[in-house]
């Protein structure tokens, strides 16, 4: 809905801090609107959309957190904002009925959140900023933004959204994907549907291989893993999972680099 107009208004005020201490409360709690009618403004472009209002959560801070993961803001809203569409994703939303995409460069996956979810996510920025200043290695979800879109005609609902990395975006093709929760209760995918869908994501109890990790790779992870749920549990969440993503090596590859009866597991930045 007219994203290349809110593209060039992204760029535009695509001033970045790279020290957080440029940041001030304000920062974390701003949400800036803008209207985007279909004719045009003296700041906005014509679009062949309906008329709608842009409105953007802590931009300050959400450029910062870009700049950290070494996004840049042309490169941002090149991805979000291609000619291509954004590809619906086939998995399932859980309780709140999110809708999933996928960028076309397959660089970020953009989420449909509720009014409530987005507010949890601005109460939790200011300690998810710092814990991803002091851990640069977390495997806690990137976020990248959080924006809403509003038709200015009709009684059409606000859509919500958030913008994160796709974690699993390696130049590597992913063979299996596992949502990992440390449970056995209902963490099973039922045969027949993962026999007719490849892509479809697996549970605990459809893990059936013991991967070894490379030497010092284990330490490196467990130690993230710790400081990761103790920034989770402190931030009272509970609902987490560990995403793992799994890439066969060529048979030949397999055999030279095979250690023991484990399967070799590279982790990747």
């Amino acid at each position: 809905m007219g994203r290349w107009s809110v593209a060039s208004r992204a760029l535009r005020d695509s001033q970045t801090t790279s020290d957080p201490g440029d940041l001030d409360a304000e920062d974390f709690t701003a949400t800036p609107k803008q209207d985007f009618p279909r004719s045009g403004s003296r700041v906005t472009p014509v679009h062949p959309a309906e008329d709608f209002v842009w409105k953007d959560y802590a931009p300050a801070v959400f450029r910062f957190l870009r700049h950290l993961s070494g996004t840049h803001p042309s490169a941002y809203v090149a991805s979000l904002c291609s000619d291509q569409s954004l590809r619906l994703l086939a998995c399932p939303g859980g309780r709140s009925g999110a809708m999933f995409y996928a960028t076309a460069d397959e660089r970020y996956i953009v989420k449909t959140v509720t009014k409530s979810e987005a507010r949890l996510l601005m109460q939790l920025l200011p300690s998810y900023m710092q814990h991803v200043v002091q851990q640069p290695g977390t495997l806690v979800t990137k976020f990248h933004g959080l924006h809403r879109i509003e038709p200015m005609q009709g009684n059409r609902r606000k859509v919500r959204f958030v913008v994160m990395s796709n974690t699993l975006c390696t130049g590597l093709p992913i063979h299996k994907r596992f949502d990992l929760k440390g449970s056995t209760a209902g963490r099973s995918t039922p045969a027949e549907a993962a026999e007719a869908n490849r892509q479809l994501v697996l549970k605990d109890l459809d893990l059936h291989h013991c991967y070894k990790l490379q030497d010092g790779i284990s330490g490196r992870l467990k130690a993230q893993i710790v400081a990761d749920t103790a920034f989770l549990c402190a931030a009272g969440i509970m609902d987490y999972s560990l995403l793992l993503g799994v890439h066969h090596k060529q048979p030949q590859q397999q055999q030279q680099q095979q250690n023991g009866d484990g399967r070799s597991f590279a982790l990747h930045d």
